[in-house]
């Protein structure tokens, strides 16, 4: 596995009570997307399978910057109870950088509001989840919704998320 470098979008000192990798059970009212789109999809519709979409699923989105896709799942129990989000460079894809978070309201990449076990950006970013056991990974809460944030952000050059024209991911869902 890959090493995962993890930036806050919005600085942001994490109250020392809060576990770093929990996602946040407050302040989500004040999230910011980062994007003016924002298309809602449920798992289901993109992946064919339930959540987690085992043994694996993968979609691909071919898009430009300005848009924020946020993929509806309710976390479940899993025989392992790990895995990850993972989006792939596709050859021939326009130079550019996303960001992916997993929070309980849709495009929310605050570091406010989103552990940074939770979120990433970057050429080919992944967030690693968790609802069972020591795994490094965000923690998800069973019977909870969640969302899968993806987005370029609205630039066209660095720095942080941009695209600078095509820029096609495929993301794809691993149980560990």
């Amino acid at each position: 596995m890959r090493a995962a470098h993890y930036i806050a979008i919005v600085a942001c000192l994490l109250p020392s009570a809060l576990r770093a990798d929990d996602i946040f059970a407050s302040g989500f009212e004040g999230c910011q997307q980062i994007t003016s789109r924002l298309t809602i999809l449920p798992w289901q519709s993109l992946f064919l399978s339930p959540w987690p979409s085992q043994p694996g699923g993968v979609i691909e989105f071919n898009d430009n910057a300005d848009i924020t896709y946020a993929i509806e799942f309710v976390a479940t129990s899993t025989t392992f109870g790990y895995g990850m989000f993972q989006a792939d460079v596709v050859p021939g894809s326009d130079e550019g950088e996303a960001a992916m978070s997993i929070s309980t309201v849709p495009a929310c990449f605050d570091s406010a509001a989103v552990a940074p076990l939770c979120r990433s950006v970057g050429a080919a970013p992944f967030v690693g989840w968790k609802t069972s056991g020591n795994a490094p990974y965000c923690q998800l809460t069973i019977g909870t919704r969640y969302y899968l944030n993806f987005s370029y952000g609205p630039g066209t050059a660095p720095p942080g998320p941009y695209c600078s024209g095509t820029c096609i991911r495929r993301i794809g869902s691993y149980v560990q």
